[in-house]
């Protein structure tokens, strides 16, 4: 593919998942895509078929970047109540600059449904193994601890978004810290973590 055809393709593909964060995915069309993005139709079809493919390719790329900053915030952490915080924060930096991009990652990708949801599970195995990385050492907890982690923080992240609200994510970081710390390396180091948040 050539340059100018991928940066099409993350043109298209970003600009549907947005439009389907604002719309709802089952209102996605090649129109509103094309007004997001800039593309003209003859563009559009140079690269995709259909507007479930570009939406496809936008969440994966979507959520790749994403994945990739949650990563790095983490990773500029010391400790797991820190890496836990500077991971949830890059998410509420998101869901705060680009809420429609954000809504079209988190909650319409269930409704995408088929290869979409598979991609998706991909990623949700990632951020399992990222979870579980984040202690170091070789304690590893029962792996529906991760599975758990997630879905609360998917939770509040789809109220906030659901809502228009990021301050409702971002005030429920301290507590969402709190539980996965809890769950990870116990309450007095949670308790410990959740006060030095609060002075701070």
């Amino acid at each position: 593919m050539s340059e100018d055809d991928s940066r099409k393709r993350r043109s298209a593909g970003l600009a549907a998942v947005a439009v389907s964060g604002k719309l709802g995915y089952p209102n996605l069309s090649i129109p509103q895509i094309l007004d997001v993005s800039g593309l003209d139709e003859s563009d559009f079809h140079e690269i995709f078929s259909h507007v479930a493919e570009s939406y496809a390719a936008g969440y994966a790329l979507g959520m790749d970047e994403l994945a990739g900053a949650i990563r790095e915030a983490c990773e500029g952490a010391e400790g797991l109540p820190q890496k836990m915080i500077a991971g949830l924060t890059a998410l509420s930096m998101k869901i705060a600059s680009e809420p429609d991009l954000a809504r079209g990652l988190l909650a319409e990708v269930h409704l995408a449904g088929g290869a979409v949801l598979r991609t998706r599970e991909r990623f949700i195995q990632q951020f399992e193994e990222l979870l579980n990385g984040l202690q170091g050492g070789s304690d590893t907890p029962p792996p529906v601890t991760a599975t758990f982690v997630l879905g609360m923080i998917e939770a509040v992240a789809t109220r906030s978004l659901r809502e228009e609200d990021p301050s409702v994510f971002a005030k429920a970081i301290p507590d969402l810290m709190f539980i996965a710390v809890t769950l990870y390396s116990g309450r007095d180091t949670a308790e410990a973590a959740y006060e030095r948040f609060r002075r701070d």
